[in-house]
């Protein structure tokens, strides 16, 4: 056979194997948190090795998919990582989705008015964590009912709510990956984004960001003109008083 004609073959089948290998093996990238506590060495998949040091959080790249991993010597355990990705959660804490709104430069008069609107409305910005209820104003003159978190919260509690608000998560060893921005990424100050005239946009658009659990109780607290902290027990047994809430909502409506 043909030296030339061989070699061609060869190559052919070279690049064939490679291009299918890629195709087969298409990276996803999951966020790994650790502390202290777990400082050592984590093996993965039985043939990848990580050094943890001090308290931090790294990126690793990996396939989707069923997973092992061993840390220190401890006994070896099975998680399953989403094409989207996740966290693979060491440190075993507990951690918030928060949500941001981002508006659009150059809006027209319609959708700044629109966007204004929308602002200080409430829409159903909560979070549940333990026996409290976190509601997040996303300007500080908005005004929320106790009647207005209750709606809120019984939508939370069947799991109604959009992929973009305000999540709780407990310390499971893994969370799939349901957010824009992780732990390591940070919230930009702007994005752009593509305006358009149908209803829930207007130049408006919603952002996530995982947050330690921590973190976002001490944002709440050094915030007040943004959160508002209510038991659950109170909201859900309507023991609020009624006239306070249709005072708030004269006065909401005398300040629009």
């Amino acid at each position: 056979m043909n030296k030339t004609i061989l070699r061609s073959a060869y190559l052919l089948v070279c690049v064939l194997t490679l291009v299918s290998c890629g195709l087969g093996e298409k990276k996803t990238a999951i966020e790994i948190n650790y502390s202290k506590e777990q400082n050592g060495i984590l093996v993965f998949d039985q043939k990848d090795t990580i050094k943890l040091v001090g308290d931090s959080t790294i990126v690793f790249k990996t396939t989707s998919g069923a997973h092992t991993f061993v840390l220190n010597k401890e006994k070896s355990q099975k998680f399953n990582i989403p094409e989207k990705g996740g966290l693979l959660n060491l440190s075993k804490k507990r951690y918030v989705r928060f949500s941001e709104e981002y508006e659009g430069e150059n809006k027209s008069e319609l959708e700044m008015m629109v966007a204004a609107k929308m602002k200080k409305q409430f829409n159903n910005e909560i979070v549940v964590i333990d026996s409290l209820v976190y509601v997040y104003k996303k300007d500080s003159t908005m005004v929320v009912t106790d009647e207005q978190i209750k709606s809120a919260l019984e939508s939370y509690e069947d799991n109604k709510f959009s992929s973009n608000t305000m999540k709780f998560y407990e310390s499971d060893i893994f969370i799939a990956k349901d957010w824009d921005y992780g732990l390591i990424d940070e919230l930009p100050e702007r994005i752009e984004i593509k305006s358009t005239n149908s209803y829930g946009n207007f130049g408006v658009t919603i952002k996530t960001k995982l947050i330690e659990e921590n973190l976002f109780l001490l944002m709440a607290m050094f915030t007040p003109e943004y959160f508002v902290i209510k038991s659950k027990e109170e909201i859900m047994s309507n023991s609020g008083d009624k006239k306070v809430d249709e005072e708030k909502k004269k006065n909401q409506l005398e300040f629009e």
